[in-house]
């Protein structure tokens, strides 16, 4: 599976999964601490493009989640993740210069 995750301690995801010889776009939700799978959608193309919206008053974060499969109309998919902003451990950052 590869697409685009979005997290604290709960997540939420979309992305492409392979499976039976098919390829299945894929939403999954967390935000209860559970994942989910909550919608999913045929892919019949070699490319799909994934985006994320958020609303984002103080300490409270409600994402969407959408696809496209021409880069310019978004279809959105799943439900919404409501996340809390918590940090109940450090993820860590690198950068590497080479």
């Amino acid at each position: 599976m590869a697409g685009l995750c979005l997290l604290q301690k709960n997540y939420g995801l979309v992305g492409v999964r392979f499976s039976s010889g098919k390829r299945i776009i894929v939403m999954i939700n967390a935000g209860t601490g559970k994942p989910e799978e909550v919608q999913t959608a045929p892919l019949t193309q070699n490319k799909v493009y994934f985006r994320a919206a958020c609303d984002s008053p103080i300490k409270k974060i409600l994402l969407n989640f959408f696809y496209s499969l021409d880069g310019k109309a978004w279809n959105p998919v799943g439900t919404p993740l409501k996340m809390s902003y918590t940090l109940p451990h450090f993820y860590g950052i690198s950068i590497w210069f080479i």
